[in-house]
């Protein structure tokens, strides 16, 4: 049980989509990680594909929660396509942040296609401490 309590103390998490069916293009809102480290994960959990449906969740950033671009880290900033057969999936990416706001972005295409998803951020907050210690490159405003 320790550990589990550790662990809860060591991540800033943050749900950015509650699971919903989605039968359309459709953007993500702000999360504001002003008090987190810059390396941010992005976990999608995917339940039923349906029909023909493809789809595939995007990570964007912003300095003010108002005009997002793609992070200068694209690595694993994009989950790919998931087709009917990776029904039930959940995916996690780990990127570095350069902005204050990351919002996932949900593109789905196909006839009568629609899908149950869920995303959320987590990162490790920042350190306290003179200077702001330990994560003193995160983004601040």
């Amino acid at each position: 049980m320790q550990l589990l309590a550790d662990l809860a103390t060591m991540l800033f998490g943050l749900t950015q989509k509650p699971a919903a069916a989605l039968n359309t293009n459709t953007n993500g809102l702000g999360v504001d990680l002003k008090d987190a480290g810059v390396r941010t994960n992005l976990i999608v959990c995917l339940g039923a594909l349906h029909a023909n449906a493809i789809l595939s969740v995007n990570v964007l950033e912003s300095d003010d929660n108002t005009t997002f671009v793609a992070p200068a880290d694209t690595t694993n900033t994009n989950t790919g396509n998931f087709n009917t057969g990776n029904s039930n999936t959940m995916v996690v990416k780990s990127f570095q942040r350069g902005k204050r706001y990351v919002r996932a972005d949900v593109a789905l295409s196909g006839t009568n296609a629609d899908a149950l998803v869920t995303a959320a951020f987590v990162a490790q907050p920042k350190s306290g401490g003179a200077n702001n210690a330990g994560y003193s490159i995160a983004p601040q405003s």
